[in-house]
């Protein structure tokens, strides 16, 4: 009887070794020559990143069923994915979220520009920025948002996005919700200390160029509502 214990025993102390050291494969779907650090299998609870190779300028998506994985990036603006490996094999589906070019930005009309960052005492960007320009192109009739954006070096990234003019019905609705025409008319000004805020657009063929040094008491409100607008277009193509 006590044999017979000890045998249940080991085989159960068995099975848990070699059932913890059991691995599991990761097969890409779709695009698997761009991911570079795919290993040959991973343990239940490793954390498997998937790394996209840097000559790739599309915004990659990556999915485990109907599951999209978050979307992240280095400093220099290398994308990759994470997440925990299951007690199975996996499968994750990348794509593309970038199908075309639009055309050269040259033949571009400049309809909004938005941009944020760290000023010092020139008036430029030091430590990086973001700009986001909505941009129409009248050969194509479709309006493009181009996103650009560096991180305190002479290197810019930016990507490119089709979006609808709902966007510019939005921006339009806030410019004249916050009465931005006639900011240079107002009295009673704050401005914005460290962080400069700058938002171009056009009226009746007149151009405004507002910032965040002579605004409105509630100017932050106005630019904080424009930024937001054209991020939450950002993946709308």
């Amino acid at each position: 009887m006590k044999r017979n214990i000890c045998v249940l025993l080991v085989m159960l102390m068995l099975s848990f070794m070699f059932g913890c050291n059991k691995s599991y494969h990761v097969t890409i779907v779709g695009a698997e020559d761009i991911i570079t650090d795919l290993k040959e299998s991973y343990r239940k609870g490793e954390k498997v990143r998937l790394t996209v190779m840097n000559e790739v300028d599309s915004v990659i998506a990556a999915y485990i069923g109907s599951e999209e994985l978050e979307h992240k990036e280095t400093e220099t603006g290398q994308q990759y994915f994470t997440f925990i490996m299951p007690d199975h094999d996996v499968e994750v589906a990348i794509e593309s979220r970038q199908k075309e070019k639009p055309y050269g930005f040259s033949d571009c009309l400049l309809i909004y520009s938005y941009t944020s960052g760290a000023i010092d005492s020139a008036k430029e960007y030091p430590y990086g920025y973001n700009q986001m320009d909505v941009m129409y192109q009248p050969d194509t009739n479709r309006y493009v948002l181009v996103a650009r954006y560096a991180c305190g070096t002479d290197k810019e990234f930016m990507e490119w996005f089709n979006t609808p003019s709902a966007l510019n019905e939005r921006i339009e609705e806030i410019i004249t919700r916050y009465d931005m025409t006639d900011w240079d008319n107002v009295q009673d000004t704050v401005s914005l200390d460290g962080v400069m805020l700058t938002f171009y657009f056009e009226r009746d063929g007149v151009p405004y160029y507002l910032t965040t040094e002579k605004m409105p008491l509630n100017g932050r409100e106005a630019f904080d509502e424009i930024s937001m607008a054209m991020n939450d277009y950002l993946l709308d193509y």
